[in-house]
């Protein structure tokens, strides 16, 4: 979609019917600065404006989505490219689900395997201190202090408390500050995730070391199991915010 194209058709059409940005804002229900990056070309009206929008505008959807006024040979041409505009859309979100699924199945087994191995390895005395290693807070607190390094290095700090803002409903119109923030919430996400294995591959490298002291395997082999633990929990939940981000760039710049 061409927002500017589309932003200034909207402002052309506000002007035809004789409506100021404030008087158009306040009949859709919403602020006159949505109305202004509209027409500026910075966002595009969201799925439950355009019918209003465009009764306002006293225009279709498929004017408003191609930015001009159609003939009657043209409102077809531009329906079947909005159609499949749409069609593409809805399989990219379909493969995106797919992608996010098959993630979760894989973490789930993987988990689920170490774990397994895990209770077959060890005895029930062995099993409570892995539980106490597994758990512990100093692979947590690491994972931590490297994620607000790499935060604080990159200049994203601000950009991931602002993606959680949005994530949670504050309003955001601007696409540019939305792809912003997903690229910050995938930035944590990875960051935590290959720290935890890098960590997790350190403990691995100590405990092929120390072969010879059996009683140091238990210990070594939770800490690392702990490290992966927490990298991809972490990562699995900031899932939700990365799709809620998504989905909301894709509704203002692929709604159609």
């Amino acid at each position: 979609m061409d927002q500017v194209k589309i932003g200034q058709f909207i402002a052309e059409c506000r002007k035809g019917q004789g409506m100021t940005q404030r008087q158009l804002a306040e009949r859709l229900e919403i602020s006159d600065k949505t109305v202004s990056k509209w027409e500026c070309g910075n966002g595009l009206p969201e799925i439950t404006l355009m019918l209003p929008l465009c009764e306002a505008l006293q225009i279709n959807v498929n004017e408003l989505l191609s930015g001009e006024k159609l003939s009657t040979d043209d409102y077809s041409r531009k329906a079947e490219e909005n159609m499949m505009k749409l069609i593409q859309t809805t399989e990219e979100q379909g493969r995106r689900r797919k992608r996010a699924l098959t993630g979760f199945l894989f973490y789930g087994i993987a988990v689920l395997a170490m774990m397994t191995a895990l209770t077959m390895m060890l005895t029930p005395d062995d099993m409570w201190r892995v539980g106490h290693y597994l758990f512990e807070p100093v692979n947590l607190g690491i994972l931590l202090g490297v994620l607000l390094l790499f935060l604080a290095g990159s200049g994203s700090i601000r950009l991931l408390w602002n993606a959680f803002g949005i994530a949670a409903g504050r309003p955001e119109e601007n696409p540019a500050v939305l792809r912003s923030a997903l690229a910050a919430v995938r930035f944590a996400g990875d960051t935590l995730l290959y720290a935890g294995l890098f960590i997790s591959l350190f403990y691995l490298i100590v405990m092929l070391h120390s072969m010879d002291n059996p009683a140091a395997i238990g210990p070594y082999l939770s800490s690392g199991l702990s490290a992966a633990f927490y990298g991809i929990t972490a990562n699995l939940l900031l899932l939700p915010v990365k799709n809620r981000l998504a989905a909301q760039i894709r509704e203002k710049e692929t709604i159609f």
